[in-house]
């Protein structure tokens, strides 16, 4: 088992050495953070696109020689630490995001509007940092809420238990409309994200309401109905890092396949639809200050007769496009694997794509994080912040998205391969059911690699 399990991760190394290799070579480029920057490398972007995607494919190809259990693992352990430790860490932490939280408020309502301290925090350290921080150690967002904090004092102050019980069918509709609301239109179609004033405005409504649901119906809704505990449990799943509660005085830290928490099902065709919703999500963002999208909003607006809420229903288009295409492929493989539980396979299949969702989000977003954590700093210090990637070249930017997108894509298929061989009877259905998997993920690879080969706009 061990000998089979090095043998494939051999491979899947091999695949993308091999794709990495050739991708950083590649293609017209922009890098989407650095403005109004391209360059030019020797291969054309068809060339780049063919070339990614026959690489996901070819990893699908390699994969049909291995097992399930060759690609399944337990991980490792990195270190034993001791729980009170553990707790002073996660104690400092809650207490350090609270305040920063708090500061950041009273600098929105009260600071001047220009550097002000509150729209990086809550958008880039709050908003992108904890979902690639999420990304790399698992979900934070428990420990981190202040919202929580508060209600689990105010449920033990009044012994311990909720108003209500958490009704089954709202299940995680809360989250998906605001994942869609939050992350989706107000963070990219508004401007919100600009204006301090406002930016408090909407962490003071969603504090409320959040807060409120969790005094009402306690931990389960911060579980099941919290945009951001859903999200960023969501990302949690690729962290190649966990911590786990051994014994009454130790905490073992490990380390795990990236795969190995997306062949586990979400619970519900709800949280499948917010897993595509955070493809999606980042997708949108990316596209949308290129010029293909500012023409493309010109002629829906004439089409339409008008250029009111455009945008908007570009954005809600744009995702059901994306649901529906979701359902499809994976109602195509349930069939061809010679079952019949659409829903069973949608909540089976959606976290395979989870790898796909963060590697685009870590790629197209570590420049904004890296800069807000600087600006966060300089401005409780004092000093004129620095820029933290001003040292990286336009050529190196784009790389490390390629890179990032590309291995992404790879668990991304691996994921779907342990659960194709874990759901059907046999391994020819199993690799029937794979195929339409493995033609969403070569679909996602060429949108996400065609989107940073974009020209931006400003």
């Amino acid at each position: 088992m061990g000998t089979n399990r090095a043998d494939m991760a051999r491979v899947v190394r091999r695949v993308v050495a091999v794709v990495v290799g050739v991708l950083l070579l590649a293609g017209r480029a922009t890098a989407h953070d650095p403005p109004d920057t391209r360059f030019d490398a020797p291969i054309p972007l068809e060339l780049l696109l063919l070339g990614a995607a026959a690489a996901v494919g070819l990893t699908a190809l390699v994969l049909t020689a291995g097992t399930d259990a060759s690609l399944r693992g337990s991980g490792g352990e990195l270190a034993r630490l001791p729980v009170g430790v553990v707790r002073s860490v996660l104690t400092g932490s809650r207490l350090g995001f609270f305040a920063l939280v708090a500061f950041a408020l009273v600098a929105a309502v009260f600071g001047p509007v220009e550097r002000n301290l509150a729209t990086p925090f809550v958008w880039a350290v709050w908003f992108k940092g904890v979902g690639l921080l999420a990304a790399i150690v698992g979900n934070p967002w428990p420990t981190l809420s202040p919202w929580e904090t508060v209600a689990r004092g105010v449920t033990r102050l009044r012994g311990g238990r909720p108003t209500l019980s958490y009704p089954a069918w709202l299940g995680s509709w809360p989250a998906l409309v605001g994942v869609l609301l939050l992350v989706g239109v107000v963070e990219n179609l508004t401007r919100v994200p600009d204006v301090p004033r406002e930016t408090a405005g909407l962490v003071g409504g969603y504090a409320a309401l959040t807060l409120a649901g969790g005094l009402v119906f306690g931990r389960t809704w911060f579980r099941r109905a919290d945009c951001f505990d859903v999200l960023y449990g969501l990302f949690g799943r690729v962290a190649p890092v966990e911590l786990r509660r051994t014994e009454d005085t130790t905490c073992s830290l490990r380390w795990r396949p990236p795969w190995e928490g997306c062949t586990t099902p979400v619970t519900g065709t709800v949280a499948a639809a917010i897993v595509v919703a955070a493809v999606y999500i980042v997708s949108f963002d990316g596209v949308l200050n290129t010029i293909q999208y500012q023409y493309f909003l010109v002629d829906v607006g004439v089409l339409l007769g008008t250029g009111v809420g455009v945008e908007l229903l570009t954005f809600l288009g744009g995702y059901l496009l994306f649901v529906a295409g979701f359902v499809v492929l994976v109602g195509t493989s349930e069939l061809v694997g010679g079952r019949d539980d659409v829903r069973g396979a949608l909540a089976a299949f959606a976290p395979t794509v989870l790898p796909i969702a963060v590697a685009y989000e870590v790629a197209h977003t570590y420049p904004f994080v890296l800069r807000g954590v600087v600006t966060v700093g300089a401005t409780l210090v004092g000093v004129p912040p620095a820029d933290p990637i001003g040292w990286l070249s336009v050529p190196a930017f784009w790389a490390s998205q390629v890179v990032l997108i590309t291995v992404g894509h790879v668990v991304a298929v691996v994921a779907s391969h342990v659960v194709t061989a874990q759901r059907y009877a046999t391994a020819r259905s199993a690799r029937r059911a794979h195929l339409p998997l493995t033609v969403l993920m070569m679909g996602y690879t060429v949108l996400s690699l065609w989107i940073i080969s974009l020209p931006v706009v400003r």
